[in-house]
């Protein structure tokens, strides 16, 4: 597939529009935290924070995310692990995770964000959510290959709250789902008439893993029980 294409995450640009809209950017060092929001940063503006850092976890997502960040250099990229960064504590006003820390190590990825957070920092967090409490095998098995175990819409607020954040605002973006997965769905479409066939076999897996999820969010109705979730949250004592 083309490693310099940026993909629509979910959540799109809503997520932060209303992150612009509710807090102040003004001299704030902020952490970006996951491969898939090149495009966001290609767009947004980010002129006014102090300084800007931008965390993946793998190198192939390095080398991609600084190809397409090349001319960003006020963006300052690197690999870590995100339950184990290199960060000193209470380092960065905001952090900033658009669906992409809700993986098995979700508890250990939030623990540490917290610990990197200034006093009062602000953290704006995207999560997939159920919108039923039982799942469908075909969209709980989707769920599973990725390692994600979503909660209920209702209850993402309290997972935070329980974990000493304060709630500024909740969102539900379920509705830039659709656009998502459709552009998922464009992608391959486009990148498969370029490819050859020994790269066709190369991709076999990623081709057959988007398919299969588009497919299920958009003709088999994972609609119904496939949600998506904002918050924007205040670090606690």
């Amino acid at each position: 597939m083309d490693s310099q294409s940026t993909k629509y995450l979910p959540g799109g640009f809503d997520q932060f529009i209303n992150f612009d809209k509710s807090v102040d950017f003004n001299k704030k060092k902020i952490l970006f935290i996951g491969s898939g929001l090149e495009k966001l940063l290609l767009k947004a503006d980010l002129s006014l924070f102090s300084s800007i850092y931008f965390i993946v976890n793998d190198h192939e997502s390095l080398m991609n995310t600084r190809i397409i960040l090349s001319d960003k250099k006020n963006i300052n990229v690197r690999m870590m692990e995100f339950d184990n960064t290199d960060f000193e504590s209470e380092e960065f006003d905001m952090v900033y995770s658009q669906g992409l820390h809700q993986d098995d190590k979700k508890n250990k990825n939030v623990k540490e964000i917290k610990r990197i957070l200034k006093p009062e920092g602000i953290f704006c967090v995207s999560e997939f959510v159920k919108l039923e409490d039982e799942l469908p095998k075909f969209i709980s098995d989707l769920y599973s290959n990725y390692g994600i175990d979503p909660l209920l819409i209702d209850k993402l607020k309290e997972y935070y709250v329980e974990r000493k954040f304060e709630v500024i605002s909740e969102t539900d973006l379920s509705n830039t789902l659709k656009k998502y997965y459709k552009s998922w769905n464009d992608m391959l479409d486009d990148n498969i008439k370029k490819l050859t066939e020994n790269e066709k076999q190369q991709n076999k897996k990623l081709i057959k893993r988007i398919g299969h999820e588009s497919n299920a969010y958009l003709q088999l109705g994972g609609s119904k029980y496939m949600g998506f979730k904002m918050l924007i949250l205040k670090k606690g004592k």
